[in-house]
């Protein structure tokens, strides 16, 4: 299982001289358009960036049935004018996955845009799917439908090779006579940097009724 948050998007933006033009509807009242707004006048405006808070929990429920859930939250002010948001957003995500062949079927609920399905599918290194391919079986009033396909060329990704490595001990000081030992091997990942992982696996045989000093 993984499990992560974040806060995005902190902060704000001043915009210098900034033009206003306020708009006067026609056919109201005289006290809901006041007279005293100019036509259009500048002024330095600090908008506020839009603040969001963001989980996401992944759990593998078998070796290939996998279950994400995602939201996405505002955290701005709606008493708060100059400022941009961020629709609040609830998606759960159960996906089927292998190494060759993936299908997942995310169900989102989003502010102002009602329920959204979508279905979509991995086969290699192509995928083919949409945010709202089922949307109107949930949502008679569904606001949206995309269609999104992409082939991924690992170019910056080789797959590290593996060899094998024989260490042999040549030499032992033994009072009562030494047996013969076999070689070990080693297996070990190329590829990485100095502080890398590396994977060994020795194979060992002991000398037991001996005493001795490897040189």
């Amino acid at each position: 299982m993984r499990f992560g948050v974040s806060i995005l998007d902190i902060g704000a933006m001043t915009y210098k001289g900034a033009t206003f033009e306020p708009y006067i509807l026609d056919n109201l009242p005289d006290e809901l358009n006041d007279p005293l707004i100019p036509p259009s006048f500048n002024e330095d405006i600090k908008v506020t960036l839009p603040t969001n808070l963001r989980f996401d929990l992944d759990w593998a429920i078998s070796d290939k049935f996998y279950l994400n859930t995602s939201s996405r939250i505002s955290l701005i002010s709606k008493k708060k004018t100059q400022a941009i948001r961020y629709a609040n957003q609830f998606t759960v995500n159960p996906r089927l996955e292998t190494r060759w062949l993936s299908v997942y079927s995310p169900l989102s609920v989003t502010q102002f845009g009602g329920m959204q399905w979508g279905l979509g599918t991995r086969l290699g290194p192509l995928f083919l799917g949409s945010g709202n391919l089922l949307g109107s079986i949930v949502d008679k009033k569904t606001r949206a439908f995309d269609v999104y396909m992409g082939l991924k060329i690992p170019l910056f990704h080789p797959i590290p090779k593996v060899k094998e490595e024989k260490e042999t001990v040549t030499k032992l000081d033994c009072p009562f006579g030494c047996p013969e030992i076999k070689s070990g091997k080693v297996k070990r990942l190329e590829g990485y940097g100095n502080d890398s992982k590396r994977i060994k696996k020795r194979k060992v045989k002991r000398l037991q009724g001996y005493q001795g000093k490897v040189k």
